[in-house]
């Protein structure tokens, strides 16, 4: 999935109301009690939207600054002329 659109997918979801919190899990003598997940309050989803909009845009960043660096370390992992001979490089 491209960041783009999973930034989109959470933004809707968050914008949408599908987010949800998961409470403590708690203990009654020693057995884990669960409880569902409760809707985030509108306080929480601007807290949540703006917290998935930093992210982003974090990334993003990173991705601008630190292309080549992460370009080279993947063809020194990866590198496709050892695998595939026949590949050249355009």
């Amino acid at each position: 999935m491209q960041p783009a659109a999973l930034e989109s997918k959470k933004v809707q979801s968050i914008a949408s109301h599908q987010e949800f919190k998961e409470l403590p899990v708690t203990s009654h003598h020693g057995i884990p009690i669960g409880h569902p997940p409760v809707p985030l309050t509108a306080e929480e989803e601007r807290v949540e939207m703006q917290k998935a909009k930093d992210h982003f845009a974090q990334q993003r960043e990173l991705m601008r600054i630190n292309y080549k660096e992460m370009y080279a370390a993947l063809r020194a992992a990866f590198p496709i002329e050892k695998c595939w001979p026949e590949f050249r490089r355009y």
